[in-house]
């Protein structure tokens, strides 16, 4: 089976590494260090999405892992173009399931086959295999199941259901993690300027990860983290939001549905965004005004 990845960057790279070992891969990149890296992988790779076409005997199996906006944008509405019917586009991208089912029904026009997966593992998926979430036809899903379970962890990927529910799928699965990285993330705090001033984090983090209820994959990464003795104090607090939350959020505000967690874990997000908050310093104001409290100035 052939197959072609958009997109070579940390993820698309280590999906075409975990695939190239039973499939013919070929990558497009725009990147000249990681197309030297890729073939010197055994990865054929090439700089024109013309060229990666070319590649094909034939049917397209192309998987885009690019990032979302602009870019994902041009390289579908490229693919719209140059793609036959009968061929697939699995979107492996982190988009707005409203998008996908758009172009799940631009590229129906031309019977081309539209997945749109949520990809969840990060670096760790190469060793470990990734988790996905795939929606759109399910015969076209059946017939790529080879690749899924190649890709994955064991039971690490599923059928969601129509065009649009796996990157939905995905939005949720962030969502959560926004929030169990926020509470993670307050905890430690709460143990390293709490009462108690000489707990050792790294070891606490390695000991819950072993039998403990809060035992998790992200509790792992911390450790791994803390592990490469990086001094926290030298790091900037900004944490990026790459849309899954807030798009959760607009979901859960539309439906009236709860997630006070997962909304508050995105506007964390936000704060760490900013170099000086201004409504902080409002509310330092007010509370000077009315009752008295020292205002510091720079």
């Amino acid at each position: 089976m052939e197959i072609g990845i958009i997109g070579l960057g940390k993820m698309g790279m280590n999906i075409a590494l975990r695939l190239k070992n039973r499939f013919n891969i070929a990558g497009f990149d725009i990147d000249t260090t990681i197309l030297k890296k890729a073939n010197e992988s055994g990865i054929k790779a090439y700089s024109s999405i013309d060229n990666l076409i070319k590649f094909f005997s034939n049917k397209k199996i192309i998987w885009v892992m690019v990032p979302t906006g602009i870019v994902r944008e041009s390289i579908l509405n490229e693919l719209l173009i140059k793609l036959n019917s009968k061929d697939i586009v699995i979107d492996g991208t982190n988009s707005y399931y409203k998008s996908s089912i758009e172009y799940h029904n631009k590229f129906l026009e031309k019977n081309v086959s539209y997945l749109d997966v949520g990809v969840s593992g990060g670096i760790y998926g190469l060793d470990r295999g990734f988790c996905l979430m795939i929606g759109g036809n399910k015969e076209s899903y059946n017939e790529l199941i080879d690749i899924f379970t190649e890709l994955s962890a064991k039971d690490g990927f599923t059928y969601t259901g129509e065009a649009g529910t796996g990157h939905y799928v995905k939005m949720v699965h962030n969502a959560i993690e926004y929030g169990m990285m926020q509470s993670i993330a307050e905890g430690i705090e709460l143990l390293k300027d709490g009462y108690f001033k000489d707990i050792d984090i790294k070891n606490i983090c390695k000991t819950w990860n072993h039998g403990s209820i809060v035992a998790s994959f992200l509790l792992e990464t911390l450790y791994n983290a803390i592990n490469k003795n990086i001094n926290i104090d030298e790091v900037k607090p900004f944490v990026a939001d790459t849309g899954e939350g807030k798009w959760a959020a607009m979901e859960a505000i539309e439906y009236k549905i709860p997630c006070f967690n997962i909304i508050e874990s995105l506007l964390c997000r936000f704060q760490s965004q900013k170099e000086e908050s201004f409504y902080c310093k409002i509310l330092a104001l007010m509370r000077n005004e009315f009752g008295g409290h020292n205002l510091i100035t720079k």
